[in-house]
């Protein structure tokens, strides 16, 4: 078991690799695409990752509303349940 275990850890870590060695052979031509299709340059992308952290960040909290409405029918139930 531990056999295959193994041989299995190894292919997962094989194809990462050439995934890897993939996306390093096509990273400039992929980088100049990028820079056309959105009128920018490379100085451009650390902004736009910070922009997409920022936007990632937000999205770990509820909105407002929704903790509100089900902070209001947890309410409701302890009510009901209390009755």
């Amino acid at each position: 078991m531990l056999f295959v275990l193994t041989a299995l850890s190894a292919n997962f870590l094989l194809q990462n690799y050439r995934q890897v060695l993939q996306i390093l052979e096509h990273e400039e031509r992929a980088v100049s695409l990028a820079e056309v299709v959105a009128s920018c340059n490379h100085r451009d992308f650390p902004q736009f990752l910070q922009e997409e952290h920022s936007y990632l960040e937000s999205l770990k909290a509820d909105p407002p509303e929704l903790t509100a409405q089900i902070d209001y029918a947890n309410a409701l139930k302890q009510y009901y349940i209390s009755k």
